[in-house]
């Protein structure tokens, strides 16, 4: 099987959900004996009655390598219209046959890559704001907060599914919510996650807004469109990574440190 993921480049945009193929379905590390090994390596795994979860596999150096490869395969090919990549890391789930994984969404951009079993994979847009409410992103980003980010029976009617066999994968939006249907046998999936500016950019907006709300005011969504909103934006932005610098500084100072004067004062 032919290495590298594929998916249609020029349909690829950073905030929308994309199906895409791999080759790395086959790989050694990727098979189940090779995981249980794994996981008695790791010091992140979360084992439940439903998957076992093999999470920051980049920390062990067989699997920092396959990350590497998988990514750095794909991150010349979106860094155009998403810039300043960083944070690369990827977590393995085993999932047991049938079983249904909770309605979640992530802060990374991830792309899902089937490896054994199939799955039945329901996505929602990130910029859908019927389902990621401004409330939800704004305690999702400044609190780390899951309490608004809760499923409802009608947003199937607006959901994307994806039927995953080994060699196929979605990429998957920051903030994109999803679910996930196993099929009858055992599943092995690998998702490779990363950061960059404008994930960092965006968390700052939100966090901002989560400031002001929490002052009693009631800010404009992000990403308003026309000339007004992007200023706003701008205007909001510049004033939290300000803050942001201010508050290192200050970290800086009290973490230097003290000597009493060569001299005495006063």
């Amino acid at each position: 099987m032919t290495r590298g993921t594929q998916f249609d480049e020029s349909m690829f945009h950073p905030q929308r959900v994309l199906p895409v193929r791999h080759g790395w379905a086959d790989h050694a590390l990727l098979q189940l004996e090779a995981l249980k090994q794994l996981s008695t390596r790791l010091k992140t795994v979360e084992r439940g009655e439903q998957a076992l979860a093999l999470h920051d596999v980049q920390t062990d150096e067989e699997y920092r390598a396959l990350v590497d490869q998988v990514l750095g395969e794909i991150e010349p090919r979106i860094l155009r219209k998403d810039p300043g990549v960083h944070a690369r890391a990827a977590h393995i789930v085993v999932t047991a046959p049938n079983a249904t994984l909770p309605y979640d969404m992530e802060h990374e951009n991830t792309f899902v890559l089937q490896c054994q079993g199939s799955m039945k994979l329901s996505v929602w847009e990130p910029l859908d704001r019927e389902v990621v409410t401004e409330r939800s992103l704004e305690q999702f980003h400044a609190k780390q907060s899951r309490d608004l980010v809760v499923f409802r029976n009608d947003f199937l009617q607006r959901a994307q599914t994806h039927d995953l066999e080994p060699g196929s994968g979605v990429y998957l939006p920051a903030t994109a919510p999803h679910l996930v249907k196993n099929g009858g046998g055992v599943a092995i999936t690998l998702s490779v996650t990363y950061f960059t500016r404008a994930l960092r950019e965006t968390a700052l907006l939100y966090k901002s807004n989560h400031v002001l709300r929490e002052l009693g005011l009631a800010p404009h969504p992000i990403g308003e469109p026309g000339l007004r909103g992007k200023l706003r934006d701008q205007a909001k932005l510049a004033a939290a990574l300000a803050q942001e610098v201010a508050a290192k500084r200050q970290l800086l100072d009290f973490s230097s440190p003290r000597y009493a004067p060569a001299e005495p004062t006063g």
